[in-house]
């Protein structure tokens, strides 16, 4: 009787959509998943940089299957109203979800383009599709004069 407890605590109680679907439900869910953001300067004369995207599942018991095509790392000057994205690329098949097992992380690098010289800012909401917010901010400057991207904060919900 403990054992049928423990088991009905740890897979249909914590994730009711497995008991109703048979199967993990893809996307991050907001209770479990954590976003962090850093950048590095690939080519600061053309101001190319490399955003990696880390995802954290702090869940115990269950995995989060991420679509990292799908999330979108918008970045913009404080003072303009016009957004820039972020591009993921692979030559992975894009239909296929990528697992982030309880209690583990997996990063996904993103190439950024930044179309002049100043501050940016850097951020994702992983949990947009499920109509939650788990948005994750990074300041970045950018300057060819600079080899590396300065960090001036960084936070994740």
């Amino acid at each position: 009787m403990i054992g049928a407890w423990w088991a009905l605590q740890t897979f249909i109680f914590q994730n009711p959509a497995y008991y109703e679907q048979g199967r993990e439900v893809v996307g991050a869910e907001p209770d479990f998943v954590r976003a962090d953001l850093s950048v590095l300067p690939l080519d600061p004369v053309t101001r190319q940089y490399e955003v990696t995207l880390t995802v954290h599942n702090a869940s115990k018991t269950l995995s989060q299957l991420v679509k990292p095509d799908l999330f979108v790392i918008t970045f913009f000057k404080p003072t303009e109203k016009e957004t820039h994205t972020a591009h993921f690329m692979s030559r992975s098949n894009f239909d296929a979800e990528i697992d982030v097992p309880a209690g583990e992380s997996r990063d996904f690098r993103y190439l950024a383009e930044f179309p002049g010289d100043g501050t940016y800012i850097l951020e994702i909401n992983l949990c947009e599709e499920q109509h939650h917010n788990c948005l994750a901010q990074k300041m970045v400057h950018v300057s060819p004069k600079e080899i590396n991207a300065a960090s001036l904060s960084s936070s994740s919900f």
